[in-house]
């Protein structure tokens, strides 16, 4: 599993930087504040990077609204493989022997660093993002659903199962649709060897977010430095927010961010990786050269 909302949180926080990068075509700027759904729907899905630098490449020779729509999905595709290449090796790397009592499910570290995206990104789910295809409301993290007014209108006993099982079922016709099963026995098996689990503890969730264990956010995310507001990117991506922000200014923050917290380490990455998609969509850079920047290393990956 990948981290939710750090995800959805670092494209939001990109989408509003972009803009200010001297070095990044202007529309790729215009096309991911245009077309933040588009970009989103890619940053949240996982291992489509490979499909990013052909999308690219097929924007060049369209126009308008299709053109930006393109960049979008093809810059969310690269966003999610800056941040996954920076968290995957924290995220792996769970060191449950530092803990006394080490009862967590495998997400645990990835729902911690999502807490502190929702409360420092989405501003507790108050902050208003780029993106409308995902609804962020305090709500969301919420210890106590029973005193809210929605919770009279929802049958909650039974939503979990009903979207569980249209999730399964909608999951199911796809597959069939691309690959037939030849037996039932053989259809069951190949579907659930390439699915994620589509639910997650809500009460690490929880947890993380209300009432954070200490000994765990030590390791979660002191041990790692998942993110730090003094870093001057983090103070940047709230900057730019509310102000303009000098295009120098984000470019030396950058350079200090490759050896600053996770996160920032992060949005070094995935500008590093988006100037090269600069370059190619300008034509100044092979289409090898950006699949090498955006580390598609295996000739598969290389569509």
């Amino acid at each position: 599993m990948s981290e939710q909302i750090t995800h959805i949180a670092f494209f939001d926080d990109i989408a509003n930087l972009i803009s200010h990068h001297p070095e990044i075509n202007p529309l790729f700027a215009k096309s991911i504040n245009a077309y933040p759904d588009h970009g989103i729907v890619a940053t949240g899905s996982r291992g489509n990077h490979i499909h990013a630098v052909p999308l690219l490449e097929k924007a060049k020779d369209l126009d308008g609204e299709n053109k930006m729509k393109h960049i979008s999905v093809s810059l969310g595709w690269i966003m999610h493989r800056a941040i996954d290449l920076v968290t995957k090796p924290v995220s792996l790397d769970k060191h449950p022997d530092l803990l006394t009592d080490p009862r967590f499910s495998s997400d645990e570290g990835e729902i911690y660093h999502d807490a502190v995206t929702f409360k420092e990104v989405f501003g507790s789910g108050e902050a208003k993002p780029v993106f409308s295809a995902l609804l962020l409301i305090p709500l969301l993290l919420s210890n106590d659903f029973s005193k809210d007014d929605l919770n009279k209108f929802i049958y909650t006993e039974k939503l979990e199962e009903l979207l569980a099982l249209g999730f399964t079922a909608e999951n199911f016709g796809l597959n069939y649709k691309v690959s037939p099963p030849k037996t039932t026995e053989g259809s069951v098996e190949e579907f659930t060897s390439g699915y994620q689990e589509f639910s997650e503890r809500l009460d690490t969730y929880v947890e993380a977010y209300h009432r954070p264990n200490a000994e765990k956010e030590a390791l979660y995310l002191n041990h790692f430095n998942f993110y730090d507001l003094d870093d001057e990117i983090i103070q940047l991506t709230k900057d730019s927010r509310s102000d303009k922000i000098e295009g120098k200014a984000l470019v030396q923050a950058l350079e200090k961010a490759k050896d600053q917290s996770v996160y920032s380490k992060g949005l070094a990455k995935a500008f590093y990786m988006i100037s090269n998609a600069s370059l190619f969509f300008e034509g100044n850079i092979s289409k090898d050269a950006l699949h090498d920047a955006i580390e598609n290393f295996h000739p598969p990956h290389r569509l």
